[in-house]
């Protein structure tokens, strides 16, 4: 769904944030994880912002430092396909190459 519900998966990105930055991999990929998972509303009026990279950023990240390059190429690509203009994304290219 390209709209999320930003009340309930605001705070899930925000731990997961808090657990890569801790160096706790696996709780930022389970609380990226149930971000993503978090539907979409369903009759509300008011505008909703737009579904973003965050969590896919932190679900690569993660991924790639546990060893799951494969997994973590996917939302790596996510990110790339979603802002294809991100510099930093450009730079993280170099990761995802073959060897």
């Amino acid at each position: 769904a390209a709209v999320r519900d930003s009340s309930r998966r605001d705070p899930l990105l925000r731990l997961a944030s808090r657990r890569l930055s801790e160096g706790d991999l696996q709780g930022a990929v389970s609380f990226a994880s149930a971000a993503l998972a978090v539907p979409a509303r369903v009759s509300v009026s008011e505008p909703e912002e737009n579904f973003t990279t965050r969590p896919h950023a932190i679900l690569y990240w993660a991924l790639l430092w546990l060893g799951r390059r494969d997994e973590a190429k996917v939302h790596f690509d996510t990110c790339r396909r979603l802002d294809p203009d991100n510099v930093e994304y450009a730079g993280h290219a170099r990761l995802f190459v073959e060897r």
